[in-house]
């Protein structure tokens, strides 16, 4: 089943989606669990703010953009599992959306960044999850200290924003290792072929 161009508001009640859902705007205060295809397109809006939000293995959840931009948005009060794939863009998009995560994310599932799209997790994350930068895109964490997640695919184009302010130490076998103005260190877990110079860091007063 499918809906396009259209405000779905769900109540206090439990949804489950197996096809394929493309729509502009979405309002969910219930409680959902997916199996299959989130599709946002250009200027469309996508709030969960209550309940339980299930992305099971195979459900897919994209902001894309075709005229505008894409926002989906998971509030603090969401139990947000994610054991499938979101996405900042879609195939058919010409550039990428943004995904901004307040609840704490569990599961095992698939993060991917592509299109200059943008995620922005203002909560913890499970180590296994996956952050992978398919494309140039941004990685926001206000809680990096809680933020486990392997990072995977990071280029000189991409680019990752801290919510807090730190300087590099080093940068060893995936660990990339920074010293939290103030105190203490946080370990950021980002694969790939790199070095410690392929690190532009700037420190701000409350960001890095």
């Amino acid at each position: 089943t499918g809906w396009h161009d259209s405000l779905m508001p769900f109540e206090s009640t439990q949804f489950n989606n197996s096809g394929v859902i493309d729509i502009r705007d979405i309002s969910v205060p219930g409680s959902m669990v997916s199996k299959g295809n989130f599709f946002f397109p250009g200027s469309s809006i996508g709030t969960i703010t209550a309940g339980t939000f299930i992305n099971e293995p195979g459900g897919t959840i994209e902001a894309g953009q075709s005229a505008g931009i894409a926002d989906i948005s998971i509030a603090a009060t969401s139990n947000f599992t994610n054991n499938g794939l979101m996405s900042t863009q879609d195939a058919s998009s010409v550039a990428g959306g943004t995904i901004d995560i307040a609840a704490i994310l569990s599961g095992s599932g698939t993060i991917d960044i592509n299109g200059g799209g943008l995620i922005h997790l203002r909560s913890a994350t499970t180590s296994s999850q996956n952050i992978d930068f398919i494309g140039a895109g941004t990685l926001s964490m206000d809680t990096p200290a809680f933020d486990p997640a392997v990072i995977n695919g990071f280029t000189v184009a991409d680019t990752i924003d801290l919510g807090i302010a730190a300087t590099g130490i080093s940068y060893t076998s995936g660990d990339l290792k920074l010293q939290v103005v103030g105190g203490g260190t946080i370990d950021l877990d980002v694969t790939g072929s790199l070095g410690f110079a392929n690190f532009n860091i700037v420190t701000q007063s409350n960001s890095t």
